[in-house]
Parts: C-alpha cells; structure tokens; sequence
C-alpha cells in the first residue's frame, strides 16, 4: 500500500491567524492487497482444500481533506 499526504499553510494578514489546508490518501493506487483468510482457516499445506484460496481483501482507495484554522 502507498499513502500520500499533502498540507499547505496559508499566512493570513491578521495578527498572527493562519490556516492550513491538508488532504491524506491511503492506498492511492487502489492496489488489492489479499489475505489468506483467518489463521484458523487458511491452510498453507499443497493438499489442502483451501490451499491459496483468498479469504479477504484490505480496505481500497480512501481520501480524506482537513481545514485548520489557527489563531
């Protein structure tokens, strides 16, 4: 998975007010990432009946945006 964040400081013209805009991107090139299932089920063993079968797959592509305003 690769995350990305981005976050840009805006100086405001009043005293000492400032805001700060960010946005996170978590597993932004949507890759599937698979799992074996549970431990209890997943066997790795070749004669296995669920042998490599995929139980599960981890979150997609999620983005989120912030606004901060300091003062």
């Amino acid at each position: 998975m690769t995350d990305l964040s981005f976050r840009k400081y805006f100086k405001l013209r009043r005293e000492n007010m400032g805001l700060m805009f960010e946005s996170d991107f978590f597993n932004i090139f949507n890759r599937a990432n698979y799992s074996l299932g549970s431990l209890g089920n997943a066997s790795l063993t070749v004669g296995s009946g669920n042998f490599g079968s995929v139980g599960s797959a981890s979150n997609p592509r999620n983005v989120q945006f912030g606004l901060k305003f300091n003062f």
